[in-house]
This record gives C-alpha cells, sequence and structure tokens, in this order.
C-alpha cells in the first residue's frame, strides 16, 4: 500500500479549479434522513471537580474513563461515574501533556487499568485507574523533551512524540516485572523538521498509525506520511529518518487541520483501495477526505448544513462505516461513510469568455455521503471523540464512544448505534406486522373571546353554527381524526383574573407532593365546551359518521 519516492508537489489553486474540481469544491452531506436521538448508553455524565480553562486531554477503555487537566489525572469508572482515583503530578510546577491507555490482551474490561502519562518535564508516569497506585517508567531515550502526543499502536505498544520531533515505540512491561534496567525503545525516528514547520504543537488528534507503519502526522496546513519501517539515506546517528511518502499541502481557500481520523483499521487489504480514506477535520466545518491507498484527495464535505462559524474540533471513525464528528458548538453529528453515496447533479459555472459576454455552465454528477444522526451533547466544545471496541467483549456487549468537553464534562454514547438499527429493522419489516394507509385529520381552531356555550343557543343561525363550523369539509369524505383547538376558554382582560385564581397550588394528602391543577371555575368552563362538541359530534349532526372522544387536554 506504500508508494515510494520523495514528497508530492503542492499545487496551487485557482477559484476556477474550485469550481469544476470535486475535490475542492465543498459539498453538503445529505441530513434528509437524519435524526436527533442521542445515542445514550444509560449513564451519567463525569464532570471534572474544577473549571477547565486549559485543554482536556483523555482515553477510554474497558471499565475506565481518563480525563487529564493540567497538574490532575481523574480516573472514573464508565457504569457507575465513580471517582476511582485521582493522580497529581510529581511536581509543583509540572503538568500532564499527554496520556495514552496500555492496551491489555488477556481481560477487554481492563483494557484501560493502567495509562501513560507524560509530563512537561518529559517524565513518563505509569498511573493505576482502580486505585491511586502509580510509578515512574525510566527510559532509555536521548531526549528530554516533554511528550506532546502518545499513540496506541498494538497491544502493549505506545509510541510517543516529543517537543524537538523524536518518536519513540516502546514496549510497555507489566506492573508486576523488574524495573531495574530502563525501557529500552522499539524503535525511534525524528520528524523534527516537519515538527518545526508545522508551527502549531501537535496534540491529541493530530497522529494517526495505518498499518501498522505508516504514519501520518498533521499539522495546520500540511499533512506528512512517512513509512516507518523504510528510512532515507540522510539519517543521522542520533535518530533516522523515515522515508516521507507523501507531502499533502492545502490550498489557499482551506481553513487550518484541527483533528484528522481514519478508517483504515476496520478495513481488510483487499476493500482499503475502495474504501480507506483519511479524514482531516478544519476549522472552517469541512472534512478534507483523502484516498488512503494513492494520498489523492477525494472529498470536501462541508457539515455547516448553513450555519455560520462551524469549526470541526474532533473526529473518530467508529468503523467503516460511522464517521463521529465533533464541533465546538457542542453537537456530534455521525456520517454514514459505508454506504453508497447520493447522487446529486450540480451547477458549475465557467468563465468562457465568450465574444456575447455571456458565460456556460457544465452539469457534474457529484456524490455526497448522508448524515445518520446530529444532537447536541453539551454546550461545550467537543476536544475529543474515544472509541472502545473491548466493550463489546464485556458484560456491556456495545461499542463505547466518549465525548470529552472543554468544560471537563465526559458523555458517553452507543457507538454501534443499537437502538436506530433496531428501529430501521422494524420499519423494513413493517409489512409483515402492519397495514399502512393514510389518513385525513381535520383541524379546526377557535378563539372563543371567553363565551359559553349557551350563547349559541340565542338565535336560529347561531344554534346551527357549531354544526357548519364543524362540517366545514362536510361535503367531502369524512375526516378520520377531527382535532379542536380553543382559545381564551376565560376572559383574560379581566381585572379580577389573576395567575393565582387560575391556577391553584394543591398538596396531596395522600403521597404529600405539590401539585397545580385548574381552578373548579376553570375545569367547569372546559367542561362546558367539551360537551358541546361532543354533542355535536357523536349523533352525527356533521357528518354521518359519529366521533367519540379519544382525549382531551388543558394547555
Amino acid at each position: 500500500m506504500l508508494a515510494g519516492g520523495t514528497a508530492a508537489a503542492s499545487i496551487a489553486r485557482t477559484a476556477l479549479d474550485f469550481s469544476i474540481d470535486l475535490a475542492l469544491r465543498p459539498s453538503q452531506p445529505n441530513y434528509r434522513l437524519a435524526n436527533r436521538r442521542p445515542p445514550t448508553l444509560g449513564t451519567q455524565p463525569f464532570l471534572s471537580l474544577e473549571t477547565a480553562t486549559a485543554p482536556v486531554i483523555s482515553c477510554l477503555g474497558g471499565h475506565y474513563s481518563v480525563v487529564v487537566h493540567q497538574s490532575r489525572v481523574m480516573c472514573t469508572r464508565v457504569e457507575t461515574g465513580e471517582v476511582c482515583a485521582i493522580h497529581n503530578a510529581p511536581g509543583p510546577e509540572e503538568r500532564f501533556t499527554s496520556i495514552a491507555p496500555v492496551q491489555a490482551a488477556s481481560d477487554p474490561a481492563d483494557e484501560c487499568a493502567r495509562v501513560w502519562a507524560c509530563t512537561s518535564l518529559g517524565r513518563v508516569m505509569v498511573l493505576n485507574t482502580s486505585n491511586t497506585g502509580s510509578y515512574q517508567e525510566a527510559l532509555a531515550t536521548s531526549s528530554h523533551a516533554a511528550v506532546i502526543c502518545m499513540l496506541p499502536a498494538s497491544i502493549g505498544e505506545i509510541w510517543t512524540l516529543r517537543e524537538d520531533g523524536l518518536v519513540e515505540a516502546w514496549r510497555d512491561r507489566s506492573a508486576d516485572a523488574a524495573h531495574e534496567q530502563p525501557l529500552v525503545p522499539l524503535r525511534k525516528f525524528s520528524i523534527s523538521s516537519e515538527l518545526q514547520a508545522a508551527r502549531r504543537i501537535a496534540s491529541q488528534g493530530k497522529m494517526i498509525l495505518l498499518y501498522r507503519r505508516e504514519l501520518w502526522f498533521a499539522a495546520t496546513r500540511s499533512i506528512w506520511v512517512y513509512d516507518t519501517h523504510s528510512f532515507a539515506s540522510t539519517s543521522t546517528a542520533r535518530a533516522e529518518q523515515p522515508l516521507m511518502v507523501a507531502h499533502l499541502t492545502l490550498t489557499a481557500h482551506d481553513a487550518p487541520i484541527a483533528c484528522i481520523a481514519s478508517n483504515v483499521a476496520y478495513l481488510d487489504e483487499t476493500r482499503i483501495d475502495a474504501r480507506g480514506y483519511v479524514f482531516a477535520g478544519t476549522d472552517a466545518g469541512h472534512i478534507i477526505v483523502w484516498r488512503a491507498s494513492d494520498y489523492e484527495r477525494w472529498r470536501t464535505i462541508d457539515m455547516s448544513n448553513g450555519e455560520l462559524e462551524v469549526r470541526i474540533t474532533s473526529l473518530a471513525c467508529v468503523s467503516d462505516r460511522w464517521l463521529w464528528v465533533g464541533l465546538a458548538s457542542g453537537r456530534i453529528c455521525v456520517l454514514d461513510i459505508g454506504s453508497d453515496p447520493h447522487p446529486t447533479t450540480v451547477q458549475c459555472p465557467l468563465a468562457l469568455g465568450l465574444q456575447d459576454g455571456s458565460s456556460g455552465a457544465v452539469q457534474r454528477r457529484d456524490t455526497v455521503w448522508a448524515v445518520a444522526k446530529e444532537w447536541t451533547a453539551a454546550e461545550s466544545p467537543v476536544t475529543c471523540l474515544h472509541v472502545d471496541w473491548s466493550s463489546l467483549l464485556t458484560e456491556r456487549q456495545k461499542i463505547q464512544v466518549a465525548s470529552v468537553h472543554a468544560n471537563g464534562s465526559v458523555y458517553y454514547w452507543d457507538g454501534s448505534l443499537a437502538m436506530d438499527c433496531q428501529y430501521n429493522e422494524l420499519r423494513r419489516r413493517t409489512p409483515e406486522f402492519a397495514q399502512v394507509r393514510d389518513i385525513t385529520v381535520q383541524i379546526n381552531s377557535w378563539n372563543i373571546d371567553s363565551i359559553k356555550p349557551e350563547v349559541l343557543e340565542k338565535t336560529r343561525e347561531d344554534q346551527h353554527f357549531l354544526r357548519s363550523w364543524l362540517g366545514a369539509l362536510s361535503g367531502q369524505q369524512a375526516p378520520d381524526i377531527i382535532v379542536i383547538g380553543l382559545q381564551e376558554v376565560v376572559d383574560l382582560e379581566s381585572k379580577k383574573l389573576t395567575a393565582k385564581s387560575l391556577w391553584k397550588n394543591t398538596t396531596s394528602k395522600s403521597k404529600g407532593k405539590a401539585s397545580t391543577k385548574p381552578s373548579a371555575d376553570i375545569s367547569k368552563r372546559y367542561g362546558l365546551w367539551r360537551s358541546a362538541l361532543e354533542k355535536t359530534l357523536s349523533r352525527g349532526m356533521t357528518f354521518s359518521t359519529a366521533y367519540r372522544v379519544v382525549e382531551c387536554q388543558n394547555m
């Protein structure tokens, strides 16, 4: 899957290129089938003990969720939200800069039982999430720079990126193993020149590993792709230089990159060419899609949905089909990237330079994905989205997705979208157990200005008013349902009328709970109108069919 050679050169793009190039022109996803039902897991959100004023980093696995805020690490149990342990930085002026779970192979429930936490002074602490046990891991490294990003690569393997551009791969040793000798890295290499060119400190969500050998490192306006198993001839004694297989750059019209994700881990080699993508979320609400097989820019998806100042702050692929998108507004969207894209016809204006001054238009076929879900998780930016597949092998039997927000709150979601799958299956099989037919509904609304039904008994014309009003469609087929709404049943302009006279607080003697009920006069007025309307409709005086009251409520 890796292509040799030097980095690809960036190409300048014009506004005309954006209008005709499907990879550059932002396309709106299909929101037609999106629903706003949050895929909750039934657990309560966890809120940090202090208001977050700095970036929040976190990790998730098995029974445990870990949130780091500056010099404090808080470990909670996912099912109950109980705080299992709190760890503080070892030094007074020290803070935690990155964290990663130690992936366990024996018990999926203990996937996040231990975590690596790196500090601003370059120390690596191994913390237990179920208790306050911790120790400092001795690393045989040539750098003392702070670790700014950690990446779980495989079972027991963690990659670290330091501020000076040094990348090291480590094999975690068990807690009961001997710690006399420093831990030696499995491999190491340097991307210092690219990190300096980034101009923005790398963080969680800016580095991913594909095929266990291809490292994608994202900066503000560039993505570098390295083959970590091949090295360039310019390697130094301090660290080898990995072979750069691609250098992907943004155009002047693109906003800076905020996060990246990929679905390649969920695909076998036969489907990577067709379905393997790398996604980059930008500060303008766009998702730039590259094909992982040939590093070509494939599409630009606009997630703004007509809103202004939409920023994508986090991305996560739950499977080869679902891409979760976290926004700065606190909303989360689930994009269906596994289904066949929906074709749409678009107009692409072209400045043809015709002699008569007119311009032509070219019809092009575009394809967009569909948004399956969209909901507001919290009134705070989504700083990170974590996916935990190990929970499928626990008693929960669902994929855990945690959304971490800038205020320190963590919400847990069902990544498998089980309720939606059940609903879609029921809807698909509805013809097997139900019959569907169209019905007609007649809706009547009347502001009665506080009159009583007896007023309609004064003249012959008034006596037939209700019948003619309710039977406005009597010349047509009788409706299946009649809905009647009455306004101003009481005189709202009366000086004697107060909120206290309309609603009286009464206390239930049996349960001792306060309840709000309408006063007796108001209830009597409602009863008079209900009787009058029911009398008119129940005897078939308006339509040939008699009606009965199904529901009657006071708003």
